[in-house]
């Protein structure tokens, strides 16, 4: 199969608790604006949500093409949960919440980063930082904060430039960093 003409990542979504706090970090403290929000009635909620009051997902703009959704954990019914594990194209609506992720990594660009890690620092919030050796990039050192949002979310800051690091590829990996298990 070819590649597919992936341009890059538009969305990604964290599943939170408390959407006004989960809100009051992302945008009051590491200022990233919302864009959009929904409520029961906006795009398609499950059947639970569309009873709530309140906001059940919002949007925050990260740049480029890509927007971070903070959404409340979906409760569905049990016919819901039937439908959601049929295939998708049998849907009847859209049960658009998969499994736990790993982590999420945000790129900053190398100058910036200890400005970032500034502000991090200065809202009180434990990172974890780790330096590495680079020879896909003209930096020669990449640096990652990683840290957890209120929602327990695992978060990078990454200075890996992916658009200078991966230029040329166009198929299989160029090299073989670490075999798995080694």
């Amino acid at each position: 199969m070819a590649r597919l003409p992936i341009a890059g990542l538009c969305e990604l979504v964290l599943e939170v608790e408390d959407m006004d706090r989960a809100v009051g970090f992302w945008n009051g403290t590491l200022g990233i604006p919302v864009v959009e929000q929904w409520a029961p009635e906006d795009a398609e909620p499950s059947k639970e949500q569309s009873k709530q009051d309140g906001v059940w997902a919002t949007w925050l703009y990260i740049g480029g093409n890509t927007r971070l959704g903070l959404w409340l954990k979906r409760d569905f019914t049990m016919e819901e949960r039937t439908v959601k594990h049929l295939p998708v194209s049998e849907w009847d609506t859209l049960y658009d919440e998969g499994g736990v992720h790993v982590h999420c990594a945000f790129y900053v660009e190398k100058d910036e980063f200890q400005q970032a890690l500034n502000q991090l620092r200065e809202a009180s919030i434990t990172v974890k930082l780790r330096e590495w050796d680079e020879q896909e990039t003209s930096n020669q050192k990449e640096y990652s904060a990683y840290f957890k949002d209120t929602e327990n979310n695992v978060i990078e800051l990454y200075t890996k430039n992916m658009d200078e690091a991966y230029e040329d590829f166009s198929g299989p990996p160029l090299r073989v960093i670490r075999e798995v298990g080694n």
